[in-house]
């Protein structure tokens, strides 16, 4: 949240994304991940930045939690940021 803050001072694009990737992939770890949480924080940041400003880092960390989000197919929110990925 701090970061986010932080970065909001500024009008670099790409960093308040990454940061918030960065959350959500701190959200799916540990024994009982927040899948909801992850997909919200993530599906944020993607929709923060166009298409084409979604950078080498930024679809890198995005691939990452969209494998994380695979491994728990029966909660809908995994689901749906699934298909979203696929589709933006």
């Amino acid at each position: 949240s701090q970061a986010l803050e932080l970065y909001q001072r500024y009008p670099n694009w790409e960093d308040p994304a990454l940061v918030r990737l960065e959350l959500a992939v701190g959200r799916l770890a540990g024994s009982a991940p927040d899948i909801e949480a992850a997909a919200t924080a993530a599906r944020e940041a993607l929709e923060s930045l166009p298409t084409y400003h979604r950078t080498g880092p930024v679809r890198q960390r995005t691939a990452e939690i969209v494998e994380a989000m695979c491994q728990h197919p029966n909660v809908p929110a995994a689901r749906e940021f699934v298909d979203f990925v696929a589709q933006s």
